[in-house]
């Protein structure tokens, strides 16, 4: 896929946002999501999915900042696009995980994803667990890496909130972790677990 700023805002979570500004926040959206594009080490094949999402973010909450919003305000628009573009994918989980076996299938599913689309400057592994349970290790993100290059700490956490989102209201099925690289510097320690009866 070509990294271009319309590629990245087309298929990522704020295209709606960007549609609904004034033409000249969007060309300067554009023209910062450019900058990135071009500084950006990660480009590969397999992160395109997150750098839609990563780079367009940064654009985003600048541009907002230098149309007059305070950098709070920017954080809630970021949080609402985000936020509702992923409602679908929440509903579908949530749906999904009152099947029978879903541990079982994510297990095989989740892994052949993360394989296809976490790409140059990750570092991940799939840690020996119970048949009836899943967990997967992250100890080095292209978002942590990315916010501190940037000076942009406060919105890692906006994007491991998304985890939160897709797996924390799961009927049969508990998400746990003690660390979140972008929240509290410690690797992200997924685990899924049947709920116990």
């Amino acid at each position: 896929m070509m990294y271009t700023p319309e590629n990245l805002i087309r298929d990522g979570r704020f295209k709606i946002l960007y549609d609904n500004e004034e033409e000249n926040v969007r060309a300067d959206i554009v023209s910062r999501l450019q900058k990135y594009i071009d500084e950006c080490p990660y480009k590969d094949k397999k992160n395109y999915g997150h750098l839609c999402n990563l780079l367009t973010c940064m654009a985003v909450y600048e541009a907002l900042q230098s149309k007059g919003l305070t950098k709070g305000d920017a954080i809630e628009e970021i949080k609402k696009a985000m936020y509702t573009a992923v409602e679908p994918m929440r509903i579908a989980n949530i749906n999904e995980a009152k099947e029978e076996g879903y541990i079982e299938k994510i297990k095989e599913e989740h892994r052949q994803q993360m394989l296809e689309t976490y790409g140059v400057g990750w570092d991940f592994e799939f840690p020996e667990c119970e048949r009836d349970e899943f967990t997967y290790l992250i100890k080095k993100c292209i978002y942590d890496e990315t916010f501190k290059k940037y000076s942009y700490p406060e919105l890692g956490p906006l994007f491991c909130h998304v985890d939160e989102i897709l797996n924390g209201d799961l009927e049969k099925i508990e998400f746990t972790y003690t660390g979140q690289l972008c929240v509290n510097a410690k690797p992200c320690d997924y685990r899924f677990r049947y709920r116990k009866e």
